[in-house]
């Protein structure tokens, strides 16, 4: 089963621009756009990938599909429920958990016509009713429906079915974000993290088997890298100028440089990124830590595409060594802040964030640790 820290990693990848809203009709829809389009429409073909842990099944889910799905899975994940309750009430925002929770409740038995009416109204009263003291924000056809049910009985155990899914996407776009950054959530990662590190040295022998099985550390990358949604490229650290050795799809594309191209001429990031407004001492300083082997938690410099135009390129290094501690790539993940709607502060926090993860791959880390 693949590692939590590469579903965890890539789980926290969506961003704001992968959802918009639908203001003339009040809704939302999660048509994904810009780089993440390729996200999006590659794992929509991969849809049956399945998980035995319910954890990495969430984080699979933020990648698979949409913001909605994701949000499914954390309510039907115990656990992952739990600390999303948690979060919701420390930000007093309960009304759409509690309606969701009382429809699964309504729904977990079958009930005769004559009680289903009277707790599907109590229901109502309490959610959907104006003016009711958990009022819930669904659209006036829905509200519709469900009134009219109301007053024409028998109803049936689907009256909320519509109702639940809005509440649904109410959440995942209301809160879906804001957890993920919580301490509620990153709670959930110690937790993980603190399982993983008592079976260090079993995980540690695994990963150094499926290296040495047939495929190298770069070629096991080329496959993460390929379905990472940020733009990722590795330089190979055998060789003084520090070229070119990896880029992902999503590199190409910010950057504008055919990647293959510049992998077989031995191209490196500097001088091939830099213009005029590119910060020197920033360069500099990353090439001093490429030479002493060390990582970079973040820093955003002045890059060009292919094209000329500038763009604020927010990064996060870390160094690769194979089983005898020589060092031979650096792994860089990359985050366009002039095209990111959280801006620099965002993408810095979130390109470090991102970097931290990467020491959990196999083989990559600082020699300090």
């Amino acid at each position: 089963m693949p590692s939590f820290y590469k579903k965890f990693k890539r789980a926290l990848s969506k961003d704001d621009s992968s959802v918009r809203k639908n203001k003339s009709r009040g809704s939302y829809d999660n048509r994904a756009h810009s780089a993440d389009d390729i996200w999006d429409e590659q794992f929509r073909e991969q849809s049956s990938i399945k998980t035995q842990d319910g954890f990495v099944d969430v984080c699979s889910s933020l990648m698979l599909t949409s913001r909605v799905r994701a949000m499914e899975q954390i309510l039907k994940e115990v656990h992952l429920r739990d600390h999303l309750k948690d979060f919701l009430q420390s930000t007093h925002r309960m009304e759409n958990y509690n309606f969701w929770y009382d429809i699964n409740k309504l729904n977990r038995k079958r009930w005769d016509p004559a009680p289903l009416l009277t707790k599907s109204q109590k229901i109502f009263d309490k959610y959907v009713k104006p003016g009711s003291p958990q009022h819930v924000n669904l659209s006036s056809g829905i509200v519709s429906q469900i009134t009219t049910a109301l007053l024409n009985p028998p109803i049936t155990q689907d009256i909320f079915d519509d109702s639940r899914d809005a509440v649904v996407s109410l959440m995942a776009f209301d809160c879906l974000h804001g957890f993920l950054d919580s301490e509620f959530f990153e709670s959930l990662f110690e937790e993980q993290a603190e399982e993983e590190k008592k079976n260090k040295k079993g995980k540690k022998d695994k990963k150094d088997t499926k290296v040495a099985e047939g495929k190298t550390w770069l070629e096991m990358f080329d496959q993460a890298a390929s379905v990472v949604p940020y733009p990722i490229s590795v330089l190979d650290a055998t060789k003084p100028s520090f070229p070119l050795a990896l880029v992902n799809g999503l590199w190409e594309k910010m950057t504008e440089y055919n990647g293959k191209d510049l992998v077989e001429h031995g191209s490196g990031l500097h001088p091939l990124l830099c213009g005029a407004k590119t910060e020197e001492s920033k360069v500099n300083l990353i090439h001093t830590l490429m030479q002493n082997g060390s990582g970079l938690d973040s820093m955003c410099v002045t890059h060009y595409k292919s094209s000329g135009t500038a763009f604020e390129d927010c990064i996060a290094m870390e160094p690769v060594r194979d089983r005898q501690g020589k060092l031979t790539y650096f792994v860089l993940i990359h985050i366009d802040a002039d095209s990111n709607s959280n801006g620099t502060a965002g993408s810095l926090k979130r390109v470090g964030k991102l970097g931290s993860f990467l020491r959990h791959l196999p083989l990559v880390g600082r020699a300090e640790e």
